[in-house]
């Protein structure tokens, strides 16, 4: 069976755009895990750390930021996408008490 030239370049196409998946997966991180803010300043080091919680080891994103000429800012971010929506949960509940 000869397929249209339409269907062809509809395949084509939906080969070459990304997976509902994979781009929900990438929005969801950016919310969760922003990195690099312009507002933290000049990025310093950045390092991956693991850390022994409760017996399980968890990795964390360690960034150092230069804030002005003698302030310094350093975020902690976790690096498993479960860890990352504790921490956006527990960070909502808390602005959000009444």
């Amino acid at each position: 069976m000869q397929q249209h030239r339409w269907q062809r370049e509809a395949a084509a196409a939906a080969e070459k755009r990304p997976s509902f998946v994979s781009t929900l997966k990438e929005r969801v991180d950016a919310l969760l895990h922003r990195r690099s803010s312009p507002i933290l300043g000049e990025l310093l080091r950045r390092e991956e750390w693991q850390v022994d919680r409760c017996g399980s080891m968890r990795a964390y994103e360690v960034s150092v930021h230069r804030d002005d000429l003698d302030f310094y800012t350093l975020t902690l971010n976790p690096r498993s996408f479960a860890d990352r929506l504790r921490k956006w949960w527990f960070k909502w509940a808390d602005t959000n008490d009444e």
